[in-house]
């Protein structure tokens, strides 16, 4: 049978499909191009939409955004238009003060922007003058006047009650009355004899000499009902005296407390009135004043310090005085004029919800905690504002699951934080606070999805979080998208790392780099880090050379330098090939042999190399078989590649009856598993070589995806499998002139390739071939004609019910290979 010889001419790409263009408008260098805004969002219309209605509406945002100044200015520039100028108007400091209640419960009030300081320092002078003006009015000519009235009001009293109470008891030929008198350790009162009384007595000399004080021998003679009349009489007169007292110290403490009363009236009238918009202000101001006039003491004397156990310290000796008078201000928002915009890129429990210090380093510092200990975290501190926090952050230091309790409750307890110190953790524990602050979740939407599918974070994730904002990962290429980028390049150009401007041909090669990556030629990469990245470098060689402009060889030696750096693991496989350890052929014949391209995915960078497949057909009837998936070494998207082929013979070539032949497919020397589906194109030219007996070419190797019914489908990383090629064919030997790599037509459009394939593309060096459908490629490999499907075997004929192609087609002599194998099976089933 004459073999019908195909022109593969047809399928190869033309240079002018393989070449990256761009038009870009007229400049020398990025000096004459203006600075990109920092708020302006590229390409981001849907997103930029999201989020200015998250903004103005209730619930929390999640985005995929890149965390940079750009997400935030814009997220600044959207506030501004959606708040106007009420902006700010959730704004306001938070002050932590004492709680006269629960002391170890601080309060934690809003007050005005910029108010808290100025009440802490309000709070400052009044005790200042409290502590000048207290002694003061209690020591002055005025209360002293007023305190000796109840002084002598006092004596008066005493002698109406050792007056009223005296009775005189007589025994024999003596008799006893009650006597007191004023000594140094207080009133005294005792027992004298009558007849003796006219005379002045000294009760404090109480001994058996003393001729006016009883004798224990002359008591004794008391009847024991007289004795205990004596003892009730002397407790009355006790009492009396006691009550008098208390009503002397009660009086005097009251004059002391008007003056303190004073003070407060004097010189606190205005701070109460500042603050009279403020319940919960006034509350802690009028606490703190009745506090000040029951604890007046603090402003005269501190008292004597307690005994001490050694070691063993009392809290209330150390504890400050005055502490009830300091305003701890955690949120101070003097100046802010605009809706705050925080970052926090490490959102630790004590950085997010914040905590309370510790005063002592001992554990015994534990009861000195007050509330000047207490510090606010970002939830606190962004309270009417904005929050944008990283998502996988959030897990890593384990707060996710209470932050989202917090913003469902809309609630929080700004101290409670674990304690590693355990059970000497403080004490202080400060009220809850309503909190207004609007959340951005940003990271990957992968993880968005899992949370709101999560059966733990279901419910709450759509409950807390309204609005996801997607940002586009590329950007078509048209004038304005082009324009915006150089002047995102202008912008990196003037960053402290660059510091140096790019020439137009630099542009174009950061602008083609940034095709790349998105993919596709006719669009941009609004991941620009990479980008910037490169830029950084390129500077770096600039300076090298002595110049301070960056230009395009200078891109390129950037680039040149990151694929040596990052090329280690690629360099010694493509050796391995070299040598022949790998066995790779990039020339010749063979049958039922072809070279895949297979991506390797290293730390820093993915690369392409080729890798031999090879098919054995034989009859039997269990159709294509993997060797991987029968040791275990295959994914599901490759296994699956094997249910489409079985289809497609099926289909194709099976006619009324099931095919009788097995194929056994094997990628030769790899040993970690093989997965994905983009060599199934690869692995139908070697089945069909095999059962047709046509050699393959072996220079020219081959990559794409089909479905069953024959179309060929686009796949990933086609410029690393093609430039893996290339490689390895520099590298094992000169270039033929022959060598090439054969592609998913679907491919061409997001096809970018290195200046070494496209300049050997150029010169004819190397080919790229495009196809459709598995016949293009089979024809390119085979140089035989595929042959289209004719006609069906008529009844009685040899080809009764099955497919007939055209005499000395591809698919002919596929069809005759089947043919015997199904007539070796039955042949074999009959006997």
């Amino acid at each position: 049978m004459t073999e019908r010889t195909a022109d593969t001419v047809v399928f190869e790409v033309p240079l002018s499909d393989i070449e990256w263009t761009c038009k870009m408008p007229n400049f020398d260098t990025t000096k004459d191009i203006l600075p990109i805004s920092r708020d302006v969002l590229i390409g981001q219309g849907r997103a930029v939409m999201a989020l200015k209605l998250a903004l103005g509406t209730p619930g929390h945002i999640y985005t995929n955004s890149p965390l940079n100044s750009a997400l935030v200015g814009k997220i600044r520039k959207l506030l501004s238009a959606v708040v106007g100028d009420s902006g700010g108007k959730d704004v306001s400091d938070i002050i932590c003060v004492y709680n006269f209640q629960k002391p170890d419960n601080p309060r934690l009030i809003k007050i005005g922007r910029g108010q808290g300081v100025i009440l802490k320092e309000e709070l400052s002078k009044l005790l200042t003058r409290l502590k000048e003006e207290v002694p003061s009015g209690i020591s002055d000519e005025s209360f002293d006047i007023r305190r000796q009235k109840l002084l002598r009001e006092y004596e008066h009293r005493l002698s109406i009650i050792c007056a009223a109470k005296v009775e005189t008891k007589s025994l024999g030929a003596l008799s006893f009355t009650w006597a007191w008198e004023n000594a140094p350790e207080g009133l005294k009162l005792g027992l004298v004899k009558v007849q003796e009384r006219a005379r002045q007595v000294s009760l404090t000399d109480s001994t058996e000499g003393n001729a006016l004080v009883p004798t224990s021998m002359e008591l004794s003679g008391l009847s024991p009902e007289e004795q205990g009349d004596l003892i009730r009489t002397q407790n009355e007169i006790l009492r009396s005296i006691g009550e008098a007292r208390n009503l002397l110290n009660e009086r005097v403490r009251k004059l002391e407390e008007e003056a303190c009363a004073a003070v407060f009236s004097n010189k606190g009238a205005i701070l109460w009135k500042s603050y009279a918009g403020n319940q919960k202000v006034l509350d802690f101001l009028n606490d703190l004043k009745e506090y000040s006039i029951r604890h007046l003491d603090i402003f005269l004397d501190n008292g004597p310090v307690s005994q001490q156990i050694p070691f063993f310290p009392n809290p209330n000796t150390m504890r400050d005085p005055f502490v009830q008078f300091d305003v701890n201000v955690v949120v101070d928002s003097t100046g802010v004029k605009e809706v705050p915009v925080f970052i926090e890129g490490n959102p630790t429990a004590s950085r997010l919800f914040g905590q309370v210090l510790r005063k002592g380093a001992s554990p015994f510092g534990a009861g000195l905690d007050d509330h000047t200990m207490v510090r606010a975290g970002a939830l606190a501190k962004a309270n009417g504002g904005i929050l944008i926090v990283p998502i996988i952050e959030l897990f890593k230091n384990d707060t996710f699951a209470r932050l989202l309790s917090v913003l469902s409750m809309g609630r929080l307890d700004l101290g409670e934080v674990p304690d590693l110190l355990g059970a000497f953790g403080s004490n202080i524990k400060p009220e809850s606070l309503e909190i207004s602050t609007k959340i951005v979740f940003v990271g990957p939407m992968l993880w968005y999805n899992l949370l709101s599918e999560n059966i733990v974070f279901q419910g709450q994730v759509r409950d807390v979080i309204k609005t996801v904002a997607e940002f586009e990962s590329e950007v078509l290429q048209t004038p304005e998208s082009v324009e915006q980028i150089l002047a995102l390049l202008a912008m990196f150009s003037e960053s402290p790392e660059v510091n140096m401007p790019t020439d137009r041909e630099g542009a174009h090669r950061l602008l083609r780099y940034s095709s790349r990556m998105s993919g596709d030629k006719g669009k941009f990469s609004l991941d620009m880090s990479p980008v910037k990245r490169l830029l950084v470098e390129a500077a770096f060689w600039a300076r090298e050379e002595g110049v301070s402009i960056i230009g395009a060889k200078h891109i390129r030696s950037a680039l040149d330098a990151q694929a040596f750096m990052r090329g280690g693991i690629r360099d010694r496989m493509l050796s391995l090939i070299k040598n022949g350890t790998l066995i790779v052929d990039i020339e010749g014949l063979k049958v039922g042999e072809v070279n895949a391209l297979v991506v390797y995915g290293g730390m820093q960078e993915s690369f392409g190399l080729p890798m031999k497949v090879t098919v054995q057909t034989f009859a039997g009837g269990k159709g294509v078989i993997s060797i991987e998936a029968l040791v275990g070494q295959s994914g599901p998207s490759h296994q699956k590649s094997f249910k489409i082929l079985e289809g497609f013979f099926n289909k194709r070539y099976g006619g009324i009856s099931p095919l009788n032949f097995v194929a056994s497919v094997a990628f030769e020397q790899s040993y970690r598993g093989v997965d994905g589906d983009s060599a199934t194109l690869a692995q139908l030219c070697g089945i069909v070589s095999s059962l047709s007996g046509l050699p393959l070419r072996q220079d020219i190797a081959i990559t794409g995806s089909m479905n069953q019914t024959g179309l060929v489908q686009a796949i990933g990383g086609e410029e690393e499998k093609i430039e893996g090629f290339y490689r390895t064919c520099c590298l094992v030997g000169p270039l033929t002139g022959t060598q090439g790599v054969v592609i998913p037509r679907r491919n061409l459009q997001g096809l970018v390739l290195g200046d070494d394939v496209t300049e050997a593309v150029r010169e004819k060096k190397f080919h790229l071939y495009a196809v459709e459908h598995v016949d293009e490629a089979m024809e390119i490999l085979t140089g035989v004609i595929a042959g289209k499907f004719s006609h069906t075997g008529r009844k009685g004929s040899k080809d009764a019910g099955l497919p007939v192609f055209p005499a000395g087609t591809l698919n002919s002599m596929v069809m005759e290979g089947l043919k015997l194998m199904n007539a070796f099976g039955v042949s074999k089933k009959n006997n």
